[in-house]
């Protein structure tokens, strides 16, 4: 049974994406129990020996079945894949048909180095795909081609869809190294980037790179993504995730999610930029190295690498690929829908459609009468359904005009049914709703109600919508709803809240629905709720239950303006268009701008995202003569677009050859000795200025803003720092066609004798922010020069005896203003006067005026930091350690934390609860007795009391197998049947006869104890990679 979910909605609301408990759970919740007779069978395929499973339920999306190719771990159990894998259950809920190729194969070779002794598999794999594909038994979907893999097989399944991504429309990779890494060296760490992993990718894909924008991924493994699993590192598994998301260009979701099952699993999944869900990435921290069937049948077998206690991963691909495949058109789904007779001879249908890789175009609703049965007087009438019916009626019709991903909400309610005549009489009735996408697939829903003829009494009229209430200013929100009278009209609404009612008389009427719209404006802002109630012609109203409805206390949100389009200036030159503007938002940023030449679009993107005022500039060349339209929109962050500004420009023969701007006149004024003001005026006949240039000696200045003027432009600019031994200069204007001004033009002196310097300025305040600590904060601005320095100087008795002077960090805001902040403590209480000198890069210097702070000498004294709570544990031979602390009228600056003799100091980060978290992880430690002890340090110097935590680490013997028996006490250290007298590598459990001479026993190249380096591993990572191993079958069950 497969669950009635569908989770690849192309348009998901940022709510549903953050609250969703991660999309792998849909499938875990899936009914593995079903059963079906349909058997493994053994055969040949492609050279290969091949497991092969024909699921005989019935295929899932469309009528043509999936393929799943599967591809084992080395040295796996091809009957405990068979058996144990979750494959076949998999198969069963999805109808799919699953092929597990080379069960006689020790071990699958991929890309670029395979492991010695085996070939690069994936070119047979590809022929066991086209073999299967080309059997017309089977009838394989193209579109619904998927392979997936554990250890080696996983890496040669990520080669498959690297390689074929017009073939391959899903990966699932367990526990594997990428692709581009060395097969040999898979007990290493990974030596390659995501990036390195997503251009080998690309590279293999050649010219197919662009079914990547449809091809799925979900990748799985034990531990937490960094460690080692006891064959490969788990961080893996982050590393080919974030190449296939550079590649299908998708986010991951920041929030990772847990997933409930017996072995926790920690999932976060990736979307695209349509909103499809593209990537899983899952981690089991408590599985080791292990296929994830999730059958619930424990560990198993030292060979089975199959953990049954972890998720059901099979059917997690399973459902992923079936509901999230993005090659096959998936039919209208109707999510919801309530089929209801609320009074005698009324219908009312209220559905909720969508189309998951579309959009609708057509639903209609049909009405058909039971030909053998009257509706029964018997209280248990739903058990005398009837089972024939008549000619269905088309009793509603409408074309959909909806935009792809986005929900309709199909409504229909009638009291004038054609019940009547020939149909007279109380019958039951079959009710279905069909809708139609835009590749012409239909989905149906059928109910069969009961319906009753004659005539009633007058109906009360409802509330049909949920109240929807939108907050427009500080004083005001929008209430809006719909409601229906069955057997008349809406004539008011009223709304009550507290004790002041708004009455609603002009209610349009739409398809017999009547729309209640309005603005709520100075309420009581202490009531949390209201209610409406509608009155019909009749006088009835409706249930005041039904118009309840509740004020959030968020509901008053500042009403956003939209931007403006402040000045647009169009231009032609030679075969182009230039357009010049000015937008601006006064409540929010520039997102884009929208220029319209003759009907087509080009589209502007402020380069800074913090744009309240955004200057564009536009240029389109390649135009034939004649006149263009202009149009000019902007849009701001919240969607909200400005009017449209409209604009002609011809291109006529005579304007095609460019005229040059020029220089109409500039004015240069010293301002300092080494600044000047420089300012004029330039023209373009045919264009625009887009570019002034001032160059004094080797440097040259870029003109800030230009003052657009009809066929004027104005300029003027501060320059300074330039060399003052220069004593011309010249001004150049460069127009939208590249052409300059005459530079003999722009030649200008430097004036030789400079004003007085004006005199920097200064403006501060200044507060306690403990009971001896002041904080002082401000700006300092010299209009013709540098702010050089800021003294802050206190004087406790205002005579200047024990004056305390401090010389301020400055930070510079402009090119003449610098900002500054610092906090003095030990001041004396009193009164005492703060002032400023300021001091300028000419020499000027002014002093502020005083503010006067005073506190008295009976503050608090310093209260030292606490530690909050600390844990220190060891595992293996590192200790590892971490607490918070706190300071209640301070912070802690640093952290001492000691094991024995041996200190450290931290520095402690702040989180949210205002807490400062410290940790550390130290190694190397023998075993013996251990004291573990931390102290806080605040920013008055004083200390916390110590922490202390006793540990102890013991002595462990040496225990190869992980069974429990140490080595020098196991008569079979390598648990592989052989004892260690007769095994020739009593240290390696897949060997134990001597390779040369045939036989057991013998000293050459005989297998050494782990402790001497020998075996082939070295000796500490033999130990490592084993110990998971040796895990896994002490919790065999």
């Amino acid at each position: 049974m497969k669950i009635g979910i569908n989770i690849s909605v192309n348009k998901w609301h940022s709510s549903m994406k953050k609250n969703i408990i991660f999309v792998l759970i849909l499938f875990i919740l899936c009914d593995s129990s079903i059963s079906y007779s349909a058997e493994w069978k053994q055969t040949t395929i492609s050279q290969y020996d091949t497991y092969l499973y024909v699921a005989e339920s019935e295929p899932v999306l469309g009528d043509k079945r999936a393929l799943m190719v599967f591809l084992k771990e080395c040295y796996q159990s091809a009957n405990a894949i068979k058996t144990r894998s979750g494959w076949k259950e998999a198969a069963d809920v999805y109808g799919m048909i699953v092929a597990i190729p080379g069960i006689n194969t020790q071990c699958f070779g991929f890309s670029p180095t395979p492991k010695y002794g085996t070939d690069v598999a994936h070119e047979k794999v590809l022929e066991v795909i086209a073999e299967l594909q080309g059997n017309n038994d089977f009838d394989i979907d193209p579109n619904k081609v998927y392979v997936s893999g554990f250890g080696a097989g996983g890496s040669v399944a990520m080669e498959m869809a690297c390689r074929y991504p017009d073939i391959i429309a899903g990966v699932g990779v367990a526990s594997a190294q990428s692709i581009g890494a060395d097969q040999n060296n898979s007990y290493l760490s990974p030596s390659i980037t995501a990036d390195e992993v997503a251009e080998y990718c690309l590279d293999l894909a050649g010219n197919k790179s662009d079914y990547f924008d449809t091809q799925l991924a979900v990748l799985i493994s034990g531990r937490d993504g960094q460690q080692f699993d006891g064959s490969v590192y788990s961080s893996w598994t982050n590393i080919s995730a974030d190449a296939l998301s550079i590649i299908y260009k998708t986010d991951f979701l920041s929030e990772k999610q847990e997933i409930p099952t017996k072995k926790q699993a920690i999932g976060e999944v990736a979307f695209d930029s349509n909103d499809n869900l593209r990537i899983g990435r899952v981690f089991v921290p408590e599985m080791g190295h292990a296929w994830s069937s999730g059958l619930g049948d424990g560990i198993g077998s030292y060979y089975d690498y199959i953990d049954g206690d972890s998720i059901p991963f099979p059917q997690i691909l399973g459902g992923w690929f079936a509901d999230s495949n993005l090659r096959v058109p998936k039919p209208p789904h109707i999510s919801s829908i309530s089929i209801q007779t609320p009074f005698n001879h009324c219908l009312e249908v209220n559905a909720e459609v969508l189309d998951p890789d579309g959009y609708l175009v057509n639903a209609q609703l049909y009405l058909a009468r039971s030909t053998n049965q009257e509706i029964s007087d018997d209280e248990n009438g739903e058990n005398n359904f009837p089972t024939e019916f008549g000619e269905p009626v088309l009793i509603d019709s409408i074309n959909i005009e909806n935009v792809h991903g986005d929900v309709f909400n199909y409504y229909f309610r009638s009291c004038d049914l054609p019940i009547h005549g020939d149909w007279e009489g109380n019958y039951y009735y079959n009710v279905t709703l069909k809708v139609k996408d835009n590749d012409d697939l239909k989905q149906t829903h059928d109910k069969i109600v009961p319906l009753y003829y004659g005539d009633n009494d007058n109906y009360a009229p409802s509330i049909i919508k949920p109240i929807e209430t939108t907050g427009i200013d500080n004083n005001c929100f929008l209430i809006t709803t719909e409601a229906m009278d069955p057997d008349g009209a809406i004539s008011m609404a009223v709304v009550t809240i507290g004790d002041k009612t708004y009455q609603f008389s002009e209610l349009p009427e739409e398809n017999t629905k009547y729309l209640i719209s309005g603005e709520i404006c100075d309420f009581d802002k202490n009531i949390a709720s209201g209610n409406i109630i509608v009155f019909d012609n009749q006088g009835a109203s409706s249930d005041p239950y039904e118009g309840y409805f509740e004020i959030p206390e968020d509901i008053i949100v500042p009403y956003n303006y939209p931007p403006t389009i402040d000045d647009i200036q169009s231009f032609a030159g030679g075969d182009c268009i230039v357009i010049d503007g000015k937008a601006s938002d006064r409540d929010g940023v520039i997102q884009k701008i929208t220029i319209s030449i003759n009907g087509t679009h080009h589209n502007l993107h402020p380069e800074t995202i913090n744009t309240s005022q955004y200057d564009f500039s536009f240029e389109h060349c390649g135009l034939s003569n004649g006149e263009y339209d202009i149009a000019v929109i902007a849009v701001d962050n919240h969607g909200d677009s400005s009017d449209i500004v409209y604009d002609k420009v011809k291109i006529l023969d005579s304007i095609l050859e460019n005229i040059s701007p020029e220089l109409v006149s500039m004015a240069i004024n010293r301002i300092s000795d080494s600044c000047l003001i420089i300012s004029g005026v330039g023209t373009d006949a045919d264009g625009a200025v887009r570019q002034v240039a001032i160059s004094i000696g080797p440097d040259t200045y870029q003109v800030d803003d230009l003052v657009e003027a009809g066929q004027q432009f104005t300029f003027e600019q501060q320059i300074c720092g330039f060399d003052t031994s220069q004593t011309t200069g010249t001004v150049i204007l460069i127009d939208n066609q590249g052409l300059s001004s005459d530079a003999n033009d722009g030649v200008f002196e430097i004036p030789q004798h400079p004003i007085s310097n004006m005199e920097p300025t200064a403006s501060f305040t200044a507060e306690f922010i403990k009971p001896d600590c002041i904080s002082v904060s401000g700006t300092a601005t010299d209009p013709d020069g540098e702010v050089v320095s800021v003294i802050l100087n206190i004087d406790n008795d205002g005579e200047n005896v024990d004056l305390i002077s401090s010389l301020l960090e400055l930070t510079a805001l402009n090119e003449h203003e610098k900002s500054f902040q610092h906090s003095i403590c030990n001041v004396e209480p009193g009164g005492n006067l703060l002032y400023l000198i300021v001091a300028d890069n000419l020499g000027a210097e002014i002093t502020t005026d005083e503010i006067l702070i005073e506190f008295g000498s009976s503050g608090s004294q310093n209260i030292p930091p606490v530690i909050n709570d600390v844990t220190a544990e060891f595992n293996n031979d590192c200790i590892e350690a971490f607490g918070t602390a706190s300071d209640s009228d301070g912070s802690v600056t640093s952290i001492i934390a000691s094991i024995n003799d041996d200190s450290k100091t931290l520095q402690p980060i702040m989180n949210e609860n205002q807490e400062f978290e410290f940790s550390l992880k130290t190694c190397g430690f023998d075993a013996g007795d251990y004291t573990f002890s931390v102290v806080a340090i605040d920013n008055q110097g004083d200390s916390s009391s110590v922490k202390k935590i006793e540990l102890i680490i013991l002595a462990q013997k040496a225990d190869f197998d992980k069974d429990g028996i140490p080595d020098d006490e196991d008569p079979d250290d390598d648990n592989d049947g052989y004892l260690d007298e007769d095994d020739y590598f009593p240290y390696d459990p897949e060997r134990y006869l001597n390779p040369q001479k045939g036989v057991a026993g013998g000293d050459d190249n005989k297998d050494l104890p782990p402790a001497s380096g020998g075996g082939g591993f070295p000796s500490g990572l033999l130990l490592i990679c084993l110990s998971y191993i040796a895990l896994l079958r002490r919790l065999k069950v």
